[in-house]
């Protein structure tokens, strides 16, 4: 056997992709390789034994994220070319479907640290009940939250970025694979694949997170816009109060916040919202 073909072959065999077998289906493609779980299982160790002052410790969580979205991505970028070398185009989904099941119970992984390491559901709560009327003990204060509502858009957008990524891929094998199949049979493709997107953990999690956060965000602009309003002052000479520009920064703050997430739902509420506190409450 030539170098080429034994690297090949060895590469193959992390997800038992053998060159010499004929055809392909969901249990030759079985993803038993502990790479991916063993990777992101050092990593999250690595980022929950980190010191607390360390300089990007406020998004530790993201990196994490990060770190296993590009895991995987180096992974279809490997095993590729082997697919359609020795299986030809259009098995690619096959293959994404199974290191999806590795991701998703990564990220569960990861998230519910996150949710504990950061206090997450314990702040919404609290949130919460300070955005009711007849709330009367001590809100959290808005910069405490601003380090947690940052950490959570990077983790959409690197999640987003992913997605995309996966997508884009498997619509390019499916667009050579499917080159002279049945229309039917194209269109089962896609909605195959915009299901495992769609329905996958990862996506489920994430849309939990960033409704945790959009609750968040508008609590954040609100009180911080209220604290602009109690501290106005007037100088001479010029046109406004000062309430007026620390007003309009913080809602460009939280919807510049809120478009860095890579979530147009996110920013649509963002945006719905900071429309409706300032035509209605601050008119």
């Amino acid at each position: 056997m030539s170098r080429a073909g034994a690297v090949n072959e060895d590469r193959c065999r992390g997800f038992n992709l053998s060159p010499h077998t004929v055809g392909i289906s969901d249990n030759t493609l079985r993803s038993d390789n502990p790479t991916v779980a063993k990777k992101a299982e050092e990593n999250l160790s690595l980022a929950l034994s980190s010191e607390s002052n360390e300089r990007r410790a406020a998004l530790l969580f993201a990196d994490t994220l990060t770190l296993l979205f590009e895991g995987i991505a180096r992974i279809v970028e490997t095993h590729q070319p082997i697919l359609e070398t020795y299986y030809g185009p259009g098995r690619l989904y096959m293959l994404i479907k199974h290191l999806q099941a590795e991701c998703d119970r990564q990220v569960e992984r990861i998230v519910d640290k996150f949710m504990q390491q950061r206090d997450y559901q314990r702040k919404f709560q609290q949130v919460q009940n300070s955005m009711m009327r007849s709330f009367s003990g001590d809100k959290i204060e808005p910069r405490d939250l601003d380090p947690i509502l940052g950490e959570v858009t990077l983790m959409n957008a690197r999640t987003e970025l992913y997605l995309r990524f996966i997508k884009r891929r498997v619509i390019s094998d499916f667009e050579v694979g499917d080159s002279v199949a049945a229309e039917e049979v194209k269109q089962e493709h896609q909605q195959s694949l915009e299901k495992l997107l769609k329905h996958c953990l990862l996506s489920r999690t994430m849309q939990e997170v960033i409704g945790y956060y959009i609750t968040m965000e508008e609590y954040y602009m609100r009180e911080s816009v209220n604290k602009a309003v109690d501290m106005d002052s007037y100088e001479r000479g010029q046109l406004t109060s000062s309430m007026v520009d620390d007003g309009f920064y913080i809602v460009k703050k939280c919807i510049g916040r809120a478009l860095s997430s890579a979530s147009i739902d996110c920013l649509c509420a963002m945006i719905n919202l900071s429309t409706t506190m300032l035509e209605g409450d601050f008119r």
